[in-house]
Parts: C-alpha cells; sequence; structure tokens
C-alpha cells in the first residue's frame, strides 16, 4: 500500500516563537500526533523542525519529575471529579 493512501495531507503548522502549549492545543483540534516548525529565511516559507506529541510528552515529563511530580504540566483533556 502507497504510503499516500494513508498520509494525512493537511499540515499543521507553527512558527518558531510558538509555544508549547500552543503546540499541544493544534495537536489535539486537529488530530494529528506532529506540527511542522515553519520560518522565513530570506522571504522564503520553510521548514525548520518538527515538534511531536513524544516531545511535548517528554519535555513535560522531565520538567514535573525534577519537581519531585508525575503529572502531566500539559492536560490533554479536562479531568473530572467522579
Amino acid at each position: 500500500m502507497p504510503i499516500s493512501e494513508i498520509c494525512n495531507r493537511e499540515v499543521i503548522v507553527l512558527q518558531r516563537n510558538d509555544t508549547i502549549l500552543e503546540a499541544a492545543k493544534l495537536m489535539r483540534q486537529h488530530h494529528v500526533g506532529d506540527v511542522l516548525v515553519i520560518e522565513y529565511r530570506d522571504g522564503v516559507l520553510v521548514p525548520a523542525g518538527i515538534v511531536t506529541d513524544r516531545d511535548l510528552w517528554w519535555k513535560s515529563w522531565r520538567r514535573n519529575s525534577i519537581r519531585g511530580s508525575s503529572r502531566w504540566a500539559i492536560s490533554w483533556r479536562p479531568t473530572s471529579s467522579r
């Protein structure tokens, strides 16, 4: 099966100065696991990198582990009080 049959053709992008929280919100809103980071170089829009849901999880987990907590800093879904 060609990869074109399963790939998502709508590419979700952020600029380099956008925040981690903005990346997480876009991933959730568009149901994707990564976003492309873009920037202008010599007046041309080019890819500068990619951020994945794993990147966000790892960064969040590391930050909270240092503080002594294993809870995520970025909440993907509201928690319930049940």
